[in-house]
């Protein structure tokens, strides 16, 4: 096993993959919610289903870049993640 240290994590990679994830989570809740509608919880209106898209995307972006500057700070003080690749 070889081990190595991840030093810095690329803002806008994160970013990008968080963004992603994020799209897939807004749509799986605007699809739960299509779903909860037509068995009686009452059908959410187009605002809500573009919100909860859009917002997944935005969420998911910020958070990507927030985390990845602060992963870069905090491990140029103590280090950064070791992981084992075999």
């Amino acid at each position: 096993m070889v081990t190595h240290t991840v030093d810095t994590i690329e803002v806008w990679s994160l970013a990008k993959i968080l963004g992603v994830m994020g799209l897939l989570w807004g749509l799986i809740l605007a699809v739960s919610w299509v779903v909860a509608g037509f068995l009686g919880a009452g059908l959410p209106g187009p605002l809500e289903l573009v919100v909860s898209v859009t917002g997944g995307v935005l969420y998911g972006v910020l958070g990507g870049a927030i985390t990845a500057i602060i992963y870069n700070a905090a491990a140029s003080l103590i280090g950064g993640i070791e992981i084992e690749l075999s």
